[in-house]
């Protein structure tokens, strides 16, 4: 019997610690897909303003 207990209480133990484990994975994942979005529009930005710089320029002359 005290097999069986040990048995369970390992198996329990070691779902609890996956499904933490998991569930810190999927949010640093989340967390990156997030920051490198904010860095696209960013970037995306700077690009617009750049263009329209260099079009600004264009029409000045």
């Amino acid at each position: 019997m005290p097999i069986l207990y040990n048995l369970i209480l390992i198996v329990m133990s070691a779902a609890l610690f996956s499904y933490f484990l998991y569930n810190i994975v999927i949010s640093e994942l989340i967390s990156k897909r997030s920051q490198a979005s904010k860095f696209e529009k960013i970037i995306d930005v700077s690009n617009q303003y750049h263009r329209h710089v260099k079009e600004s320029d264009k029409h000045a002359a």
